[in-house]
């Protein structure tokens, strides 16, 4: 899997359950990424990467996918995205489909 990492500032913060955010990667691409929260222990992140490639494996069509890493300075913190949100454990991601 690819790791890839910010290039520009979050564009968008998504009001779902953990606030995903929107950001553009050093491939151009525009991923919608989960973050961990601050948790060292990421739980959701892994049970994301997991249904994904379980999703693979029986050969359904996925948005490709990375993992990423925000760098702090494109972060703009807000109530739903912190800095804290971001460090030690990167995001995991998939390309944004219009």
């Amino acid at each position: 899997m690819k790791k890839l990492h910010s290039i520009k500032q979050i564009s968008k913060v998504y009001d779902t359950g953990d606030k995903p955010v929107l950001v553009q990667c050093n491939d151009l691409n525009e991923y919608v990424c989960k973050h961990g929260k601050g948790n060292n222990v990421c739980y959701n992140l892994f049970t994301e990467y997991i249904a994904y490639r379980f999703l693979a494996l029986l050969d359904v069509k996925l948005a490709p996918c990375a993992f990423i890493q925000v760098r702090e300075n494109h972060i703009l913190p807000s109530g739903a995205c912190q800095p804290l949100f971001f460090k030690e454990i990167d995001c995991f991601g998939t390309v944004k489909n219009d």
